[in-house]
């Protein structure tokens, strides 16, 4: 039977999907959003800290990411999401085994619990947000196929989205910045500067197509490989700060995709999502990045009436007494 549910979330999320980038609109009271994503990811390449492109064994990573959003007041919106991830590597150079015996190994990654607040709503949506990352269990981390750092971070940032009534009127975009704070590892405190980009156009009522950008800018930490000397004898020579070079190392990055959405009535939405690698410094230089799944919007007994559960009934006007 658990294989069986398995198989049928993977198989939806993989024909259906919501977008995974930060939302500059909060849901109204009382309603929210429930969405499964399955994500698959191909890594042909690392990055040095030069950016150089370096073929030391490939990665693949594919994951269900479950997550809720939920309008407490018509501001004050939370989020909450847990990824399930399965990676394997295969390649001459394992972290070690047998997580990197080329196959898959995975399990439950990190919460991800928000509070975000908007604080204007026109023109332009403003909407200041506080992300809690929180891993699930004391999980490898030391591994080319681990499914995730390990690390507890908090994430402060602020997102903004609008239309461009003027000029495009079906045209619409979005952006992110957020800071994360990371604990001390091995002497460095890597803080993270991520930001991403999202310009979307609406062709009738059900379909969008979007044009998609992220980055990440790290603060500190180590470079690969001039910072890790013992890794000319790598793998048989592992000391203590290359065994969380992936906590941190100076990890940059530019990916750039492209996807669709499509709404299926008024509360089913699916669409899909391709990206890539165009640059990266110290980390994984993705080939492909494959994002579909499903959502679903919902209304509690605290949601505002509509037109429609406010209008007066029908009275009929031929009806005889």
């Amino acid at each position: 039977m658990i294989r069986r549910l398995l198989f049928w979330s993977l198989f939806v999320c993989f024909i259906f999907p919501p977008s995974l980038f930060p939302q500059a609109w909060t849901p109204p009271r009382g309603e929210g959003y429930v969405s499964l994503t399955f994500e698959d990811m191909f890594v042909k390449d690392h990055f040095l800290s030069s950016g150089d492109r370096i073929d030391i064994g490939h990665i693949r990573t594919i994951g269900i990411v479950q997550s809720i959003e939920y309008g407490i007041t018509d501001r004050l919106g939370a989020n909450l999401s847990l990824p399930v991830v399965a990676s394997k590597y295969y390649g001459p150079d394992p972290h070690q085994i047998p997580i990197d015996n080329g196959n898959y190994h995975g399990g439950t990654q990190d919460f991800r619990v928000g509070l975000q607040y908007s604080v204007r709503q026109r023109p332009i949506a403003v909407t200041p947000f506080v992300t809690f990352i929180i891993p699930s269990r004391d999980y490898t981390f030391y591994a080319h196929s681990a499914v995730g750092t390990n690390q507890r971070e908090l994430a402060l940032g602020i997102a903004a989205g609008g239309r461009f009534e003027r000029l495009l009127p079906n045209a619409y975009f979005q952006a992110a910045y957020s800071y994360g704070i990371v604990g001390l590892v091995t002497g460095v405190r890597p803080n993270r500067n991520r930001m991403s980009l999202e310009g979307g156009y609406f062709v009738g009522r059900h379909l969008t197509f979007r044009v998609l950008a992220d980055s990440q800018i790290t603060q500190g930490g180590f470079n690969i490989p001039q910072d890790f000397p013992q890794i000319n004898d790598f793998p048989l020579v592992a000391d203590e700060r290359w065994r969380h070079h992936d906590q941190s190392a100076n990890i940059n990055s530019l990916n750039l995709g492209g996807g669709i959405d499509v709404a299926l009535g008024r509360r089913w939405d699916v669409s899909a999502a391709l990206t890539h690698s165009l640059w990266g410094q110290n980390g994984h230089a993705m080939r492909t990045g494959l994002s579909a799944g499903i959502s679903w919007s919902f209304r509690t007994p605290w949601a505002r009436p509509t037109n429609a559960d406010i209008a007066p009934p029908t009275t009929s006007t031929t009806h005889a007494h």
